[in-house]
């Protein structure tokens, strides 16, 4: 009888956490509310055992369902970011992903969570991107001479109208805090 291996087994890759955070919760609510056991409200749900064990011995809390660490600032105070990027793009100044981590940067150093030494990284913007989908990053384009001689006196004094009240909210606010 002859068998045959395989010169380079390609390895089977386990699907990481397949069931819903739903069938988390009702899995929860079943041990607590009836009475069931943990590995039959495992098995009634599809969801691993010990992560249902996990949360009902309180080793994590039964709401949370999020891998990885939770973002250094809370949705509120990346809502905040948000309105200031989207204000200030409003008004014709588009920041760099760059300039976007220096600003939360300084954000998180005004709420005292993290410090001016430990900046925020690019790992952070593009958790943020993912948080926040409405906040895309594109190229500037260049401006045409034409166009730009083209902007109108009232055009440039609106914008600086618009500026001028935009910073003195921002210093409010600032100071606010």
């Amino acid at each position: 009888m002859l068998f045959f291996h395989q010169a380079h087994p390609t390895p089977v890759k386990k699907k990481y956490r397949v069931y819903s955070p739903s069938a988390l919760t009702s899995a929860y609510r079943m041990v607590k509310e009836e009475g069931i056991t943990v590995y039959r409200a495992s098995r009634m749900f599809n969801v691993p055992e010990r992560t249902r064990r996990d949360r009902f011995i309180g080793r994590i809390d039964p709401d949370l369902c999020i891998m990885g660490k939770l973002p250094l600032l809370d949705q509120l105070e990346e809502a905040k970011l948000v309105n200031y990027f989207k204000r200030m793009a409003d008004l014709g100044y588009g920041y760099t992903q760059q300039e976007c981590i220096a600003v939360a940067s300084e954000f998180a150093d005004q709420l005292g969570k993290r410090t001016k030494d430990k900046p925020l990284s690019m790992k952070w913007m593009k958790g943020f991107l993912k948080r926040w989908p409405e906040m895309r990053v594109t190229k500037p384009r260049a401006l045409e001479f034409a166009r730009a001689k083209m902007a109108s006196e009232v055009v440039v004094m609106t914008y600086f109208d618009h500026l001028e009240t935009f910073s003195k909210g921002i210093i409010y606010w600032i100071s606010h805090i």
